[in-house]
């Protein structure tokens, strides 16, 4: 198994409330993929299998590392050049102005949402102010430390974030109630992710 295998359940599942949401199984030649990538993950590879994503053109990696996105550059030559960004997430998000006509952005990260410093939220925040119409945001983050059986509170998150919720963007809930989708634990912590999808 190669690292980042983990992963696939949670790129199936960003996959699937994207599709339930937009009403169709494959994006159109203009909309986009964005995510956090590291060049030891398979995200690029698991993502093609879905069929969501019809080109490597639509997809789009952002690190802030500058020899991550040379490996990444050099891992993926199908990939356009411009399509690998380098810096801070949120500076990224705003110099890009990613899925201007609508995808997924998928925002992978171990922040503690109810740290001293918001980086999940702001993250979020950042992507919300930029992305167009019929984009799904996907926030994956920490939920609970298995070790210590300690749930990690989404109060301050959700405090973070709400002055900043534009109306156009709804938190999306399943049909069962649930809030979000909790992927295979690893042995050091359990996540969640979160999806927020902006009307078409």
């Amino acid at each position: 198994m190669q690292f980042g295998d983990k992963k696939r359940p949670s790129h199936r599942k960003n996959t699937a409330v994207w599709c339930d949401l937009a009403g169709r199984s494959t994006f159109y030649p203009y909309e986009q993929f964005c995510t956090l990538a590291d060049p030891d993950s398979v995200e690029y590879e698991s993502m093609m299998e879905t069929g969501v994503i019809c080109s490597p053109t639509q997809y789009h990696m952002v690190n802030n590392d500058a020899s991550k996105i040379a490996a990444l550059i050099k891992k993926y030559p199908l990939i356009p050049r411009d399509n690998f960004h380098l810096g801070d997430w949120c500076l990224v998000m705003t110099s890009m102005n990613p899925c201007p006509q609508g995808g997924i952005v998928y925002i992978d990260t171990m922040d503690e949402p109810d740290g001293i410093r918001p980086l999940a939220s702001s993250m979020l925040i950042s992507s919300m102010r930029t992305c167009g119409p019929g984009t799904l945001l996907c926030l994956n983050l920490c939920h609970s430390r298995p070790y210590t059986g300690k749930l990690v509170s989404l109060k301050r998150f959700y405090q973070n974030l709400e002055p900043h919720m534009d109306k156009n963007w709804l938190h999306v809930e399943g049909s069962d109630g649930t809030t979000g989708f909790y992927p295979p634990k690893t042995n050091r912590t359990q996540m969640l992710t979160i999806y927020f999808w902006r009307r078409p």
